[in-house]
């Protein structure tokens, strides 16, 4: 969507970085790519087995929500998931803050 030309700053541009900053807020990619440091990790932090049957979503405000293939996986998530959030704590990444994990069944 071009901007009105009323909302333009003298010269008629904008920086390209308010351009991208809009843009990713509206179509929530900021939530999108909060997911990538902890899915380019995922095998690490849950192990081969459980990265076949359950892969990390998205970020919700402090939440990762992760999508797993059957609901006996979920209960095994949901025991290891204090585990989980730890390793991910681990991480180190400073563009996240992850403090909880929501496990839902994938459709």
């Amino acid at each position: 969507m071009l901007p009105n030309k009323k909302n333009l700053p003298p010269g008629g541009f904008r920086r390209i970085d308010d351009i991208l900053a809009g843009t990713f807020k509206d179509l929530n990619l900021e939530e999108k790519f909060r997911v990538y440091p902890v899915w380019k990790k995922w095998n690490e932090i849950v192990g081969e087995t459980i990265a076949q049957k359950a892969q990390p979503d998205y970020v919700s405000g402090q939440t990762l929500v992760v999508s797993v293939v059957h609901p006996a996986w979920m209960n095994e998530l949901q025991m290891q998931k204090e585990a989980i959030l730890r390793k991910i704590g681990a991480l180190g990444d400073k563009n996240h803050s992850i403090q909880d994990i929501r496990f839902r069944l994938k459709k």
